[in-house]
């Protein structure tokens, strides 16, 4: 994920955990992830994601990046 200066930020600054896959997911297949968000700040936010390993380690092509708006509710 990526903050508003577009620096790689923590999964905190959106309360997301990690999601896992529903099922195993062959190369090149398409997977839907239904998740909400709610970022801890106000304002331009940018988000995007990747995918990780068990590890920890980064792979494939990470999402686009997302401009979105946070107001106070």
């Amino acid at each position: 994920m990526i903050d508003a200066k577009k620096s790689i930020s923590s999964l905190n600054m959106w309360n997301v955990g990690y999601i896992q896959l529903p099922n195993d997911v062959e190369p090149g297949s398409l997977v839907t992830f239904n998740f909400k968000v709610k970022p801890n700040e106000t304002g331009w936010q940018y988000f995007q994601c990747r995918m990780m390993k068990d590890d920890g380690t980064l792979f494939g092509i990470p999402s686009k990046s997302v401009e979105v708006i946070v107001s106070k509710r």
